[in-house]
């Protein structure tokens, strides 16, 4: 799209599209009202219409007659259809075309990758049609699809109940979220204390390799893309010395590092280079993935550096900037505050710094926790998150084995007695000990439905 018509001031052009109902849509935006004068829309060929028109829900703002040559708006409209929303006309936003625009990047590149999208979305509209154009259009220059998915389990099954023919739709992917790293570091957050390091954020991945996709098992290479590393909740280079002195506690890969199971490093904070260097510099080999794509030159930025996969959201039509350096993207995510267990809150505060600085001090911009505390307990949630981010060892690495082993053993169950012992010595809430160790024996005397034995 144009950045503008002349003499029309923010009008991005007569672009078209058809809406669900079939008819042409055009690429309006909106005029802010001035103080005097009347509010206006602009129109993708200069001209202007009444405050007035506006749109409905059904057609994507249900603005009509845009294309230069059709009947002025005001004569389209039919009576009762017409609807403003606090001093602003809904119109279409040319989400679609950016959406275009960064898939022929992103194809351009060879890199394999998800759209990363809910949160982020525009709309429900949008978010099934970006679906569908990637899987239509993100392939490499031989015609090999480069998209892996995206992470919309409600679009996936939105378009399969239309009757989309399955070709057509994506298929759902994901990654390794934050939120499972911040739940157990409130949780079992005792342990981080006495190791010094964040080796929470271990057991959250150790945890997701046994009980999600890879089942425990990624013997078989084609397997090994199944478990992603998400390292960056309190810094990639704490998890990765914490990492790199713990091994598998159970299963086909008992004893392997633990490094060694991880398919697929994912960087979403901090730099695509310094996050190369870090991987490097402990020896991970496996594939990376960028997931901090906000403009094209970070795709191309990424491919340049060997990354092979890249997760992109925002980058692909919602975000104004990724084409437009002059825009600002609006930050929203969800991030966990507080964990309670059996109704009773943890000690530990859930927190997330992302990457840290070149001297390993949190970014005041990165760092997340509840923001309802007091400034001094704030203060000390932020004193914690620093230590932890420092990762100073406090016990040797048998004793940091000790504490994985109990912990995902205390999980996944096994011998009763032995993970009731274990929940003791970690210090798990009640609850959380006898949601996980439920009692042996029925009362009608049949053995009860226990948790799987893991090992």
């Amino acid at each position: 799209p144009r950045p503008g018509v002349p003499g029309a001031p923010g009008v991005h052009g007569a672009v078209g599209a058809r809406s669900p109902r079939g008819r042409v849509v055009a690429g309006l935006r909106r005029a802010r009202p001035q103080a005097g004068r009347e509010p206006r829309l602009h129109r993708g060929d200069g001209a202007v219409a009444p405050r007035n028109v506006a749109g409905d829900d059904a057609d994507a703002g249900g603005l009509r007659g845009a294309l230069p040559g059709e009947a002025p708006l005001e004569e389209r409209r039919p009576a009762g259809r017409r609807r403003q929303v606090g001093g602003w006309r809904v119109v279409p936003r040319l989400a679609g075309c950016r959406c275009v625009r960064s898939v022929g990047v992103a194809s351009g590149t060879g890199l394999r990758g998800g759209l990363m999208t809910g949160r982020r979305t525009g709309g429900l509209a949008l978010m099934l049609l970006q679906s569908l154009f990637a899987q239509a259009h993100l392939k490499d220059a031989s015609g090999a699809l480069l998209f892996l998915g995206t992470s919309s389990v409600l679009s996936r099954y939105m378009l399969l109940d239309a009757g989309v023919p399955a070709e057509h739709v994506p298929r759902c992917m994901g990654t390794h979220a934050h939120e499972l790293q911040m739940v157990l570091s409130a949780v079992y957050g005792d342990l981080d204390d006495r190791a010094g390091m964040p080796i929470t954020q271990v057991i959250a991945h150790v945890l997701y390799f046994m009980c999600s996709l890879p089942q425990g098992d990624v013997q078989d290479a084609a397997r090994k893309v199944l478990m992603p590393m998400l390292p960056d909740t309190l810094g990639t280079r704490a998890f990765m010395k914490t990492a790199a002195m713990l091994k598998v506690p159970g299963g086909p890969h008992a004893g392997d590092a633990v490094l060694s199971v991880i398919g697929s490093a994912r960087q979403d904070s901090g730099g695509l280079a310094g996050f190369r260097a870090i991987m490097e510099e402990f020896g991970y080999g496996g594939a990376l993935m960028a997931s901090e794509i906000e403009a094209p030159g970070d795709m191309v930025e990424a491919q340049r550096l060997g990354y092979k996969l890249f997760g992109a959201g925002g980058f692909m039509g919602d975000s104004e900037k990724a084409w437009d350096e002059s825009k600002a993207n609006i930050s929203m995510a969800g991030k966990v505050l507080r964990v309670y267990v059996g109704g009773v809150p943890c000690k530990h505060y859930p927190i997330k710094t992302g990457e840290t600085s070149d001297s390993g001090c949190i970014k005041e911009g990165k760092f997340e926790a509840d923001g309802t505390l007091s400034a001094e307990s704030l203060a000390q949630v932020r004193d914690r998150a620093q230590t932890l981010a420092n990762a100073e060892a406090k016990v040797d690495a048998a004793a940091l084995q000790g504490m994985l082993d109990d912990a995902v053993a205390s999980v996944l169950g096994g011998d009763e007695r032995e993970a009731q012992r274990r929940s003791l010595r970690l210090g798990a809430p009640a609850f959380w000990r006898s949601t996980l160790c439920p009692a042996s024996a029925a009362s009608d005397g049949r053995a009860a439905a226990g948790p799987r034995k893991w090992a």
